[in-house]
Protein backbone atom coordinates (compact mmCIF):
# COMPACT_ATOMS: atom_id res chain seq x y z
CA UNK A 1 0.00 0.00 0.00
CA UNK A 2 2.85 2.39 0.84
CA UNK A 3 4.53 1.70 -2.50
CA UNK A 4 1.21 2.23 -4.30
CA UNK A 5 0.66 5.59 -2.59
CA UNK A 6 4.18 6.73 -3.44
CA UNK A 7 3.64 5.84 -7.10
CA UNK A 8 0.24 7.52 -7.08
CA UNK A 9 1.64 10.74 -5.61
CA UNK A 10 4.48 10.69 -8.10
CA UNK A 11 2.00 10.20 -10.97
CA UNK A 12 -0.21 13.13 -9.95
CA UNK A 13 2.80 15.35 -9.31
CA UNK A 14 4.05 14.57 -12.82
CA UNK A 15 0.57 15.25 -14.22
CA UNK A 16 0.43 18.59 -12.42
CA UNK A 17 3.86 19.61 -13.72
CA UNK A 18 2.95 18.53 -17.26
CA UNK A 19 -0.30 20.51 -17.14
CA UNK A 20 1.56 23.57 -15.85
CA UNK A 21 4.01 23.27 -18.73
CA UNK A 22 1.17 22.82 -21.24
CA UNK A 23 -0.69 25.86 -19.88
CA UNK A 24 2.48 27.87 -20.41
CA UNK A 25 2.61 26.69 -24.03
CA UNK A 26 -1.01 27.76 -24.60
CA UNK A 27 -0.28 31.19 -23.13
CA UNK A 28 2.91 31.60 -25.21
CA UNK A 29 1.11 30.79 -28.47
CA UNK A 30 -1.68 33.27 -27.69
CA UNK A 31 0.87 35.97 -26.86
CA UNK A 32 2.72 35.26 -30.11
CA UNK A 33 -0.50 35.70 -32.12
CA UNK A 34 -1.21 39.00 -30.33
CA UNK A 35 2.36 40.10 -31.04
CA UNK A 36 2.00 39.32 -34.76
CA UNK A 37 -1.24 41.33 -34.93
CA UNK A 38 0.66 44.34 -33.56
CA UNK A 39 3.57 44.11 -36.01
CA UNK A 40 3.97 46.55 -38.89
CA UNK A 41 4.71 43.64 -41.26
CA UNK A 42 1.89 41.44 -39.89
CA UNK A 43 0.93 40.33 -43.42
CA UNK A 44 4.26 38.50 -43.79
CA UNK A 45 3.47 36.08 -40.95
CA UNK A 46 0.56 34.11 -42.47
CA UNK A 47 2.69 30.94 -42.67
CA UNK A 48 3.64 31.18 -39.02
CA UNK A 49 0.01 31.85 -38.05
CA UNK A 50 -1.05 28.62 -39.73
CA UNK A 51 1.72 26.75 -37.92
CA UNK A 52 0.62 28.26 -34.61
CA UNK A 53 -2.93 27.00 -35.20
CA UNK A 54 -1.61 23.46 -35.74
CA UNK A 55 0.63 23.67 -32.66
CA UNK A 56 -2.27 25.00 -30.55
CA UNK A 57 -4.63 22.18 -31.59
CA UNK A 58 -1.96 19.54 -30.92
CA UNK A 59 -1.29 20.58 -27.33
CA UNK A 60 -2.21 18.01 -24.69
CA UNK A 61 -5.06 18.00 -22.19
CA UNK A 62 -5.66 20.71 -19.58
CA UNK A 63 -8.81 21.31 -17.44
CA UNK A 64 -11.94 22.14 -19.46
CA UNK A 65 -12.36 25.53 -17.78
CA UNK A 66 -8.92 26.66 -18.92
CA UNK A 67 -9.04 25.20 -22.43
CA UNK A 68 -12.36 26.97 -23.06
CA UNK A 69 -10.88 30.30 -21.95
CA UNK A 70 -7.67 29.82 -23.99
CA UNK A 71 -9.54 28.62 -27.08
CA UNK A 72 -11.92 31.61 -27.09
CA UNK A 73 -9.04 34.06 -26.76
CA UNK A 74 -6.97 32.25 -29.39
CA UNK A 75 -9.82 32.13 -31.91
CA UNK A 76 -10.58 35.80 -31.38
CA UNK A 77 -6.98 36.79 -32.18
CA UNK A 78 -6.50 34.40 -35.13
CA UNK A 79 -9.90 35.36 -36.59
CA UNK A 80 -8.85 39.00 -36.39
CA UNK A 81 -5.63 38.22 -38.28
CA UNK A 82 -7.24 36.25 -41.11
CA UNK A 83 -10.16 38.68 -41.38
CA UNK A 84 -7.65 41.48 -41.88
CA UNK A 85 -5.86 39.40 -44.50
CA UNK A 86 -9.11 38.66 -46.32
CA UNK A 87 -10.44 42.23 -46.29
CA UNK A 88 -7.14 43.90 -47.21
CA UNK A 89 -6.87 45.68 -43.86
CA UNK A 90 -4.02 48.11 -43.40
CA UNK A 91 -2.73 49.46 -40.10
CA UNK A 92 -4.28 52.79 -39.24
CA UNK A 93 -2.61 55.85 -40.64
CA UNK A 94 -2.79 59.11 -38.70
CA UNK A 95 -5.97 60.33 -40.43
CA UNK A 96 -7.82 57.04 -39.86
CA UNK A 97 -6.73 56.93 -36.23
CA UNK A 98 -8.08 60.45 -35.67
CA UNK A 99 -11.41 59.56 -37.31
CA UNK A 100 -11.74 56.33 -35.34
CA UNK A 101 -11.01 58.04 -32.00
CA UNK A 102 -13.52 60.80 -32.77
CA UNK A 103 -16.25 58.26 -33.46
CA UNK A 104 -15.47 56.27 -30.31
CA UNK A 105 -15.38 59.45 -28.24
CA UNK A 106 -18.77 60.52 -29.60
CA UNK A 107 -20.26 57.11 -28.79
CA UNK A 108 -18.81 57.18 -25.27
CA UNK A 109 -19.81 60.75 -24.48
CA UNK A 110 -23.02 61.22 -26.40
CA UNK A 111 -26.03 61.79 -24.16
CA UNK A 112 -28.61 59.44 -25.57
CA UNK A 113 -32.20 60.31 -24.81
CA UNK A 114 -33.47 58.36 -21.81
CA UNK A 115 -35.60 55.53 -23.12
CA UNK A 116 -38.14 56.15 -20.36
CA UNK A 117 -38.89 59.71 -21.51
CA UNK A 118 -40.78 59.96 -24.79
CA UNK A 119 -38.78 57.24 -26.50
CA UNK A 120 -38.20 57.97 -30.17
CA UNK A 121 -36.17 55.64 -32.35
CA UNK A 122 -35.50 58.47 -34.82
CA UNK A 123 -33.30 60.21 -32.24
CA UNK A 124 -30.95 57.22 -32.19
CA UNK A 125 -30.77 57.29 -35.97
CA UNK A 126 -29.80 60.97 -35.82
CA UNK A 127 -27.04 60.13 -33.33
CA UNK A 128 -25.72 57.53 -35.76
CA UNK A 129 -25.80 60.07 -38.61
CA UNK A 130 -23.57 62.35 -36.51
CA UNK A 131 -21.09 59.51 -36.02
CA UNK A 132 -21.24 58.46 -39.66
CA UNK A 133 -20.65 62.00 -40.94
CA UNK A 134 -17.27 62.20 -39.15
CA UNK A 135 -15.67 60.20 -41.99
CA UNK A 136 -15.22 56.86 -43.75
CA UNK A 137 -13.21 54.00 -42.21
CA UNK A 138 -12.27 50.54 -43.52
CA UNK A 139 -14.74 47.63 -43.20
CA UNK A 140 -13.21 46.19 -40.03
CA UNK A 141 -13.24 49.47 -38.11
CA UNK A 142 -16.72 50.33 -39.39
CA UNK A 143 -17.97 47.03 -37.95
CA UNK A 144 -16.38 47.84 -34.59
CA UNK A 145 -17.98 51.29 -34.51
CA UNK A 146 -21.41 49.86 -35.34
CA UNK A 147 -21.09 47.26 -32.57
CA UNK A 148 -20.03 49.89 -30.05
CA UNK A 149 -22.98 52.09 -30.97
CA UNK A 150 -25.50 49.22 -30.76
CA UNK A 151 -24.15 48.29 -27.30
CA UNK A 152 -24.59 51.91 -26.23
CA UNK A 153 -28.18 51.96 -27.50
CA UNK A 154 -28.87 48.63 -25.81
CA UNK A 155 -27.76 50.05 -22.46
CA UNK A 156 -29.96 53.07 -22.98
CA UNK A 157 -33.17 51.09 -23.53
CA UNK A 158 -32.30 48.22 -21.18
CA UNK A 159 -34.12 49.61 -18.13
CA UNK A 160 -37.28 50.65 -19.98
CA UNK A 161 -40.00 48.27 -18.80
CA UNK A 162 -42.57 49.80 -21.17
CA UNK A 163 -40.75 48.53 -24.25
CA UNK A 164 -40.83 44.92 -23.00
CA UNK A 165 -40.60 42.45 -25.90
CA UNK A 166 -40.10 45.19 -28.50
CA UNK A 167 -36.51 45.88 -27.37
CA UNK A 168 -35.09 43.27 -29.72
CA UNK A 169 -37.03 44.69 -32.68
CA UNK A 170 -35.93 48.23 -31.84
CA UNK A 171 -32.28 47.22 -31.69
CA UNK A 172 -32.61 45.39 -35.01
CA UNK A 173 -34.18 48.41 -36.71
CA UNK A 174 -31.42 50.70 -35.43
CA UNK A 175 -28.73 48.20 -36.43
CA UNK A 176 -30.27 47.86 -39.90
CA UNK A 177 -30.15 51.64 -40.22
CA UNK A 178 -26.44 51.63 -39.27
CA UNK A 179 -25.71 48.84 -41.77
CA UNK A 180 -27.51 50.49 -44.70
CA UNK A 181 -24.26 51.66 -46.31
CA UNK A 182 -22.05 48.65 -45.46
CA UNK A 183 -22.46 45.76 -47.92
CA UNK A 184 -19.84 43.68 -46.09
CA UNK A 185 -21.57 43.91 -42.68
CA UNK A 186 -24.96 43.28 -44.24
CA UNK A 187 -23.69 40.02 -45.77
CA UNK A 188 -22.19 38.92 -42.45
CA UNK A 189 -25.57 39.46 -40.76
CA UNK A 190 -27.41 37.67 -43.58
CA UNK A 191 -25.11 34.64 -43.28
CA UNK A 192 -25.51 34.61 -39.48
CA UNK A 193 -29.31 34.71 -39.73
CA UNK A 194 -29.33 31.96 -42.36
CA UNK A 195 -27.31 29.71 -40.07
CA UNK A 196 -29.63 30.43 -37.14
CA UNK A 197 -32.72 29.85 -39.29
CA UNK A 198 -31.38 26.47 -40.43
CA UNK A 199 -30.75 25.48 -36.80
CA UNK A 200 -34.25 26.52 -35.72
CA UNK A 201 -35.83 24.72 -38.66
CA UNK A 202 -34.02 21.50 -37.74
CA UNK A 203 -35.14 21.78 -34.10
CA UNK A 204 -38.75 22.48 -35.12
CA UNK A 205 -38.80 19.47 -37.45
CA UNK A 206 -37.50 17.28 -34.62
CA UNK A 207 -40.20 18.52 -32.23
CA UNK A 208 -42.91 18.00 -34.85
CA UNK A 209 -41.70 14.43 -35.28
CA UNK A 210 -41.82 13.96 -31.49
CA UNK A 211 -45.47 15.05 -31.42
CA UNK A 212 -46.37 12.02 -33.53
CA UNK A 213 -45.55 9.77 -30.58
CA UNK A 214 -48.34 11.27 -28.49
CA UNK A 215 -51.78 9.73 -28.80
CA UNK A 216 -54.99 11.74 -28.88
CA UNK A 217 -55.75 10.57 -25.37
CA UNK A 218 -52.67 12.29 -24.01
CA UNK A 219 -53.76 15.89 -24.67
CA UNK A 220 -53.39 16.75 -20.99
CA UNK A 221 -49.91 15.28 -20.75
CA UNK A 222 -47.46 17.78 -19.16
CA UNK A 223 -44.76 16.59 -21.57
CA UNK A 224 -47.03 17.19 -24.56
CA UNK A 225 -47.84 20.69 -23.30
CA UNK A 226 -44.14 21.43 -22.81
CA UNK A 227 -43.25 20.25 -26.34
CA UNK A 228 -46.18 22.18 -27.87
CA UNK A 229 -45.22 25.36 -25.98
CA UNK A 230 -41.59 25.10 -27.08
CA UNK A 231 -42.68 24.45 -30.66
CA UNK A 232 -44.83 27.59 -30.65
CA UNK A 233 -41.96 29.70 -29.29
CA UNK A 234 -39.48 28.36 -31.85
CA UNK A 235 -41.95 28.86 -34.70
CA UNK A 236 -42.50 32.49 -33.65
CA UNK A 237 -38.73 33.07 -33.46
CA UNK A 238 -38.27 31.46 -36.88
CA UNK A 239 -40.88 33.77 -38.39
CA UNK A 240 -39.17 36.84 -36.88
CA UNK A 241 -35.74 35.78 -38.11
CA UNK A 242 -36.99 35.12 -41.64
CA UNK A 243 -38.68 38.51 -41.67
CA UNK A 244 -35.49 40.22 -40.48
CA UNK A 245 -33.35 38.37 -42.99
CA UNK A 246 -35.65 39.52 -45.80
CA UNK A 247 -35.15 43.11 -44.63
CA UNK A 248 -31.37 42.63 -44.58
CA UNK A 249 -31.39 41.15 -48.08
CA UNK A 250 -33.64 43.92 -49.36
CA UNK A 251 -31.33 46.58 -47.84
CA UNK A 252 -28.29 44.96 -49.44
CA UNK A 253 -30.03 44.76 -52.81
CA UNK A 254 -30.93 48.46 -52.62
CA UNK A 255 -27.33 49.31 -51.73
CA UNK A 256 -25.98 47.30 -54.67
CA UNK A 257 -28.44 49.01 -57.04
CA UNK A 258 -27.50 52.42 -55.64
CA UNK A 259 -23.78 51.74 -56.10
CA UNK A 260 -24.45 50.50 -59.63
CA UNK A 261 -26.37 53.66 -60.49
CA UNK A 262 -23.55 55.83 -59.12
CA UNK A 263 -21.00 53.92 -61.19
CA UNK A 264 -23.10 54.33 -64.34
CA UNK A 265 -23.45 58.07 -63.67
CA UNK A 266 -19.68 58.39 -63.22
CA UNK A 267 -19.05 56.48 -66.45
CA UNK A 268 -21.54 58.69 -68.27
CA UNK A 269 -19.89 61.84 -66.94
CA UNK A 270 -16.45 60.58 -68.00
CA UNK A 271 -17.83 59.75 -71.44
CA UNK A 272 -19.34 63.24 -71.82
CA UNK A 273 -16.05 64.87 -70.78
CA UNK A 274 -14.17 62.75 -73.35
CA UNK A 275 -16.62 63.63 -76.13
CA UNK A 276 -16.40 67.35 -75.30
CA UNK A 277 -12.61 67.14 -75.44
CA UNK A 278 -12.78 65.53 -78.90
Amino acid sequence: GREFNLLKNKFYKTQKNNQKETIGKYENLIEEVKSINEKEDWKNHSGRMKSIQIDFNNLSFIPRRLIKKFRNEFQRETNLYFHRLKTGYQKLNNDEEILYKKKVELINNITLEKAEDNFDIENYKKYWDQIDEIGVLNNLLTSKIINLFIKSVSKSIKTNTDLKDSKSSILFEIELYCLKSSSNDLQIKIDFHKKTIDGLQTEITQLENNLEFFSKSSNESPLLKEVTSKLNILTTNLFKLKERNQKLQSTKKNLINLNKEEEEEEEEEESNITNESV
